[in-house]
């Protein structure tokens, strides 16, 4: 597979934050669904973007890249809405050292409430299917790699300083 294939989360012209479609800045939530990216071997990986539904029809099935669909208030690091202020949010993505996919060692806990999974028998792109969909009963609450934004420094305060 060609390793040249563009990435959505990378090249959507519309915001990169929570809560806007990634494509055309839509803020409609109801309408809104999360996505993750998959790399060149169909592999998801921990990039995220937020689509409304003509713009997930319109983009999805034309792009070569897998992109799979979230379920509502799915763990996903820098997407979700307890990530708006955390100081590691790049975008949409998590950039905090803890995380293991940014090469920490200690990996993210993230207090999200399953409240079931259910096999769906469906079809995708035109093929009879079923996998597996877990439920959760609402947002995640907490992530352990949450911290708090950086306080700039008034300026007064830094008048006196020497870097060295």
């Amino acid at each position: 597979m060609s390793k040249n294939w563009p990435r959505l989360t990378e090249t959507a012209q519309a915001a990169r934050e929570w809560g806007r479609c990634s494509s055309c800045g839509s803020t409609h939530a109801d309408a809104l669904s999360l996505w993750q990216e998959c790399d060149e071997n169909d592999r998801p990986e921990e990039r995220f973007l937020y689509l409304c539904h003509g713009c997930s029809e319109l983009l999805i099935e034309s792009h070569p890249r897998l992109y799979s669909r979230l379920n509502r208030w799915y763990p996903a690091p820098g997407a979700m809405r307890i990530c708006v202020d955390c100081r590691h949010r790049d975008g949409l993505r998590c950039r905090s050292p803890k995380a293991l996919f940014n090469g920490g060692t200690i990996g993210l806990a993230i207090d999200a409430q399953v409240s079931g999974q259910a096999f769906v028998d469906g079809t995708r792109n035109g093929r009879r299917t079923g996998w597996v969909e877990t439920m959760f009963a609402g947002p995640p609450k907490a992530c352990a790699g949450w911290e708090a934004p950086r306080k700039e420094k008034p300026k007064s305060e830094l008048d006196g300083e020497i870097d060295l």
